[in-house]
Parts: C-alpha cells; sequence; structure tokens
C-alpha cells in the first residue's frame, strides 16, 4: 500500500504552479528566511547541504510551502527545477509520481531535525522518523513492483536519501543491505565510469551540471561504503583501481554553473593527495574524500591476516606525507578556525580530514601494536591489573601519537555546527575498537586521558541531540567503561545483541 500524504502532496503542486507562472527573486526568498533551531541561514541549504552534499539541483529555490517542516525551507541546494518538472509534465500530483515522494520524504527525513515550525514539541532527534519511514516504505514499493523502473538516477538518489538515513542510526544489517543496493546500481548506471571519456571542450556547461549531478552521487555512495565497510571490518563493495569519476567541485561552482578543472582519484591511489595538489579544485570536501582514500588504503592493510612489517611502514609514511600535502588552510591549531554561517561547511570538511587522516594513522599504529603482542612485546608488562585493563591501556597508548593531533582537530569543531558536520567522522573519533578514549577506571588518574575522553563524549552528546548515532555511540562508550574492551563482542546492550556490523567499534582484538 503506498504511503499517502495528502498535505505534503497538494503543497507540492501548489508550490510548483507557483514556480512555474512566477519564480521568486533571491531577495524574496531571502526575506521570508528565519532563523532555525541552531542559528544559521536556512535549515536545508545551509546545514544539510554541507553534511550531505545532495545530487540534485534548483535554480528558483521555492517551494517554500512544499516544507510542512519549515517556511524557511529552501531548495537552493536542490539546484534546477527540471528535476521537478521531469515529474509533474502536466502538473499531476505527487501520488502520480513514486520517484517524486521518495526523494521528498528522503529529503524531509534528513530536514526536519532542524525544523521547529510542526515539530517543536518533539526530541530533534525523532522529527524525521515519519518521513524516513515513508521513504523506506516507498523504496521497498518501488523494488518490489517497480524493478523495470528502478534504473533511473532518481531512483539512485532516493535510495541514496534511504541509506543515509539508515546509515546514521547505527550500522545494522538493513543498512548494510541497502549500502550494496547503492553500489549495485550506482555500476548498473555506470557511474563509475561516467568520466572515463571526459573532454570538458565538448560539453557544454548544461552538460558539465549534469555530470557533476553524477558525480556527486557517486562519492556519496562511496563515502557510504566506506563507513558501513569499515564499522563492519568487511571489504570494500566499491575497487577504486576501476573508477573513473572526477572528484566534486564546490556547491558554489556547480550551482553558478562555473566549470572547475577537477582530478581522477583512480591514478593516484598509491600517492592520492596528487590528484588535487595542482588542481584548480581545492574544495575541502574533495578533500576530504581523497582523505578517505588514504583510510581506505590502512584498513585494507589491517584486514591482512599477515601484513608485512614494510606495507605497515609505506602506509605510514603515506599518511605523513598526506598531512604534509594539505592546502595551508588545513594547517590549523585549536582555537584558530573561526565558524560563521559563510564558512561553517568549509571548516567541518578541513575538520573531518584531519580527523580521518588520523584514523588511519591509528588503525596503522593498532596493527603495528598486534604484531609486536604476537611477538610476545607489550607496552606495559608491569601494570597490576586485569588482563583485559592492560590491553586497553595498551591499545589506547599505541595511538597516542595520532590521538593529540586528531583531539586538537576535534577541540577545533564550532559546537554550534557540529550537529551538521558529517555523522560518519564520529566512528573516526572513537577509532579502532574505541582505542581513542580510555576506560573510565584506566583513565581517572590521569588528567589528559580524562580531558581526551571528555572532549569525544561531549562531541557525542552534542551531535546525539540531532542524529540517533550520536546517542548509540555514547552507548558504546558506556559499554566500554562499565565492562572493560575485553567482554564487549559478548556483552548485551541497550540497542540489542552484539552484531557484526559493529566490529570495527566494540571488538577489543580489532
Amino acid at each position: 500500500m503506498r504511503p499517502e500524504t495528502p498535505r505534503m502532496l497538494s503543497v507540492c503542486k501548489e508550490g510548483v504552479e507557483r514556480i512555474k507562472s512566477s519564480p521568486p527573486t533571491m531577495d524574496e526568498l531571502n526575506a521570508q528566511m528565519k532563523q532555525p533551531e541552531i542559528n544559521t541561514a536556512s535549515p536545508f541549504d545551509d546545514l544539510l547541504s554541507p553534511m550531505f552534499p545532495m545530487t540534485l539541483r534548483d535554480d528558483h529555490a521555492d517551494v517554500l510551502s512544499i516544507a510542512t517542516l519549515d517556511e524557511s525551507w529552501d531548495l537552493n541546494t536542490l539546484g534546477k527545477c527540471t528535476w521537478l518538472e521531469s515529474f509533474f509534465p502536466s502538473g499531476n500530483c505527487l501520488d502520480e509520481g513514486l520517484k517524486a515522494q521518495l526523494l521528498l520524504n528522503g529529503i524531509f527525513g534528513l530536514s526536519a531535525r532542524f525544523s521547529t515550525s510542526l515539530f517543536h514539541s518533539m526530541d530533534p532527534v525523532n522529527r524525521g522518523n515519519q518521513f524516513t519511514e515513508r521513504a523506506s516504505a516507498l523504496w521497498d514499493e518501488i523494488y518490489k513492483d517497480h524493478k523495470s523502473d528502478i534504473r533511473s538516477l532518481q531512483c539512485l538518489q532516493g535510495l541514496i536519501l534511504v541509506t543515509f538515513n539508515a546509515l546514521q542510526s547505527g550500522p545494522s544489517e538493513h543498512a548494510w543491505s541497502l549500502c550494496g543496493h547503492c553500489v549495485r546500481l550506482a555500476y548498473d548506471l555506470d557511474l563509475h565510469t561516467i568520466d572515463a571519456n571526459y573532454d570538458h571542450r565538448e560539453e557544454s556547461l548544461d552538460e558539465w551540471v549534469a555530470l557533476e549531478e553524477k558525480r556527486r552521487a557517486w562519492w556519496t555512495i562511496w563515502e557510504m561504503d566506506t563507513f558501513s565497510s569499515a564499522m563492519s571490518r568487511r571489504p570494500f563493495a566499491i575497487d577504486c583501481r576501476f573508477t573513473q569519476v572526477l572528484l566534486p567541485v564546490s556547491d558554489i561552482a556547480w550551482y553558478n554553473k562555473t566549470r572547475v578543472p577537477s582530478g581522477f582519484l583512480n591514478l593516484h591511489l598509491d600517492m592520492p593527495w596528487k590528484c588535487l595538489c595542482d588542481s584548480p579544485n581545492q574544495e575541502p570536501r574533495a578533500w576530504f574524500l581523497i582523505s578517505l582514500a588514504a583510510f581506505r588504503h590502512s584498513f585494507e592493510v589491517m584486514l591482512l591476516p599477515e601484513a608485512h612489517p614494510q606495507l605497515l611502514h609505506d602506509a605510514e609514511a603515506m599518511i605523513a606525507c598526506f598531512a604534509l600535502a594539505l592546502p595551508q588552510n588545513f594547517q590549523t591549531d585549536s582555537g584558530s578556525m573561526v565558524f560563521n554561517k559563510t564558512n561553517f561547511a568549509r571548516n567541518n570538511w578541513i575538520v573531518c580530514t584531519l580527523i580521518i587522516l588520523q584514523c588511519a594513522r591509528s588503525l596503522i599504529e593498532v596493527k603495528m601494536h598486534q604484531l609486536g603482542m604476537n611477538n610476545s612485546k607489550s607496552y606495559e608488562t608491569s601494570f597490576s591489573a586485569r588482563p583485559s585493563d592492560i590491553m586497553s591501556r595498551n591499545l589506547h597508548q599505541t595511538c597516542t601519537s595520532s590521538l593529540s593531533e586528531l583531539i586538537s582537530a576535534a577541540q577545533s569543531m564550532s559546537p554550534q555546527y557540529i550537529p551538521v558536520c558529517s555523522p560518519f567522522i564520529l566512528c573516526a573519533l572513537l577509532g579502532p575498537g574505541t582505542a581513542h578514549v580510555p576506560d573510565d577506571r584506566l583513565s581517572q588518574a590521569d588528567r589528559s586521558n580524562q580531558l581526551c575522553a571528555e572532549t569525544i563524549r561531549l562531541i557525542l552528546r552534542n551531535y546525539g541531540r540531532y542524529w540517533v548515532i550520536g546517542k548509540v555511540l555514547m552507548e558504546v562508550l558506556e559499554l566500554h567503561g562499565k565492562s572493560g574492551r575485553s567482554s564487549a563482542t559478548t556483552s548485551k546492550h541497550s540497542y540489542g545483541e552484539f552484531r557484526p556490523q559493529w566490529r570495527g567499534l566494540v571488538d577489543s582484538a580489532y
């Protein structure tokens, strides 16, 4: 049975008709803007776009009354209105377009948590549930009854939204399966080779805009694949050696149809920073994506049953070189970054990049520690405590060098803009096997460890006001603080039995 959303359908039809008859000016839109709950200019464009770069565009940025969420909901992030018109060629209602319903409910599922107009009495973390459930039901209906229509970019975009919503609730078998659907559908649409024969001299600006939309879909899937695979300690579904997709440019360049040359990640997998070092594209999100390439490499080395020491040293050297290759604006100390509504998106991606690099470094350090312990070496043989406590302290000590830089980056974050940072970065804050956070009883006598753990907990608590994954990761930390890492894989906790999708965080052996 198709989920019905009567009010949303009616206001959408009215909004589309207004756009066609009298597109609003940006001045008119700006006059309608209200300050949302976390004090930014627009809860959708300014908040969700930097955290989850949308794959849709619209020039006229209206349909303000479509937002049952907030009058200030802005479709500027969605770009050109052709995506709406493709669903409503004759002004038909939304119930005649399952794809449109899937997209809109997926969008509302993300943005509702920042709305105050209709949901002021609800916990922000629950405000998008009704839309998320509808989007999930719509995808199930499309997948079951309309398989012949699935092979389209719009269906993939809707599925990306459903998958993102599932993953931000924490790794699960359902989220893992959805992520696999995204990868397979992207391959089916040949998104992994969209720039195989790229020649900017032969394409129009409109063609470039359309290609950029596909690139953003691909890289969002790649990011989700990185997160879901790393958390479950499984091989990645996407092999970048066979990927020919340019890295995305800035939102501003895309919206304004300003073509910016970019780089191919697959040409420099051994030295990923080289694809952007001399490129006109210096967008922080692009740098974040190639930092994920360094993370993926470290993760794959970590997965090897018997990693050769030289592989580990090479991976460690690659991360060090990457840090040296970062643009000047990435070279920042704690407290030196100033966040405001015009730069918070870029600053958030800078912080995320630094955190990911240090987490990649921790992966290698933990693997080296494993090999050392296998040779009967230990950082602390005289520590008088349980074996699980020794394992916990040793694991934390292996990450000391990377941890100081990670905490410095984390402390640069602005509390106001933490909720609009990528939710996946939170797992990197905890580190492999939560190695970045010492157990409570082991850190009581160490002020530095206490402040380190408290920094991470406060960020999780702030994020947990809006996103389920923040609350779930707090539970993971509480689990480790009460029972120690050695029993984490067999313990029961408030979100159910241990699931293999959590191995990257709760497995003490890692």
